[in-house]
């Protein structure tokens, strides 16, 4: 047992490791792709790949697992990465080098780890990852806990959620970025902040289908706007060879989020209930909202007017 939970331990930190290593290199390889006047844009639709692979991911093995094992699920999935690899390969990315010298070797130091910049974009992505991570984990509970049901009995088992979920950010992405680079941040955020709390809101008060299906397509628009959002402005806040750390510190940020949000949001609904816990999501979203537009978005003004005059 002990051999079992040892092997087990050191498989799931190579995932986490790689895990890590792909979300960060492949944003970053997209936001030094796509062109500055349309990154927002870009980086939107590129942000959909991963949203609604998390969001229809569940939905895919909730139908696979009633038609094989585990363990040719594993495999089917490594067939799958392995395929992934291989598209890897077409990949044409520009080599980013700061005022035409060479890359230099540097000892390893903080500023290689994180960076300080982006920190609170950072913290506004890691709250509303943290409301996220409690929805995905425990949204088929909760169509249990409150009856909700579409008499299929692989949508009641949250199907339904991802996939409506996965529309609303496929439906509102596109218009978020180009609306990013056209204006800025201000109302784009204010309208994702605006969704996901209504959203939210809209899942906990709801016991019927019909009111399930439109909460959970407002509450993905409002995802859908925020993250790919505040990734746009992490990168533009960076000169292109700080782009990989800057996005490094975000999904951290994200993945801090993820974790200790399905852990506290578990705790809650412990406590007293799932349907108590997202009112208190759609609460928490005050917090990030206020911070936004007291501190956030004025700082990214000034860095942003900043950078126009240096160029």
């Amino acid at each position: 047992i002990f051999f079992f939970y040892c092997s087990l331990f050191i498989f799931r930190f190579a995932h986490g490791l790689t895990w890590g290593m792909i979300t960060t290199g492949g944003n970053t390889i997209a936001s030094d792709i796509v062109p500055m006047e349309r990154r927002g844009e870009g980086i939107g639709y590129f942000g959909m790949s991963f949203t609604i692979a998390m969001a229809l991911g569940p939905v895919l093995g909730l139908i696979l697992i009633q038609k094989i094992s585990y363990v040719q699920l594993f495999y089917l999935s490594t067939c799958i990465i392995a395929f992934a690899l291989l598209l890897a390969n077409f990949v044409k990315y520009p080599q980013i080098v700061s005022h035409g010298q060479a890359p230099v070797r540097k000892r390893l130091s903080k500023d290689m780890l994180f960076e300080a910049s982006v920190l609170p974009a950072s913290f506004i992505s890691m709250i509303c990852s943290g409301i996220f991570g409690g929805l995905i984990s425990f949204i088929t509970l909760y169509m249990k806990e409150t009856g909700i049901q579409t008499g299929n009995p692989l949508l009641d088992s949250g199907a339904i959620f991802f996939i409506v979920y996965a529309v609303g950010l496929t439906v509102v992405r596109p218009f978020a970025g180009a609306e990013m680079d056209k204006r800025g941040p201000a109302r784009v955020m204010a309208f994702g902040f605006t969704m996901l709390t209504l959203g939210l809101l809209g899942i906990a008060s709801t016991y019927e289908i019909i009111g399930f299906v439109v909460a959970s397509f407002i509450t993905g628009c409002g995802v859908g706007v925020i993250l790919p959002t505040t990734i746009t402005m992490v990168v533009n806040l960076v000169p292109p060879n700080r782009r990989g750390v800057a996005n490094s510190t975000f999904f951290s940020a994200v993945d801090i989020g993820v974790g200790l949000g399905t852990i506290l949001i578990g705790m809650i609904a412990e406590a007293t209930s799932l349907s108590f816990a997202y009112y208190m999501c759609a609460a928490v979203v005050i917090v990030p909202a206020v911070y936004f537009f007291s501190f956030v978005l004025k700082d990214y003004q000034n860095k942003m007017a900043a950078m126009s005059e240096k160029s």
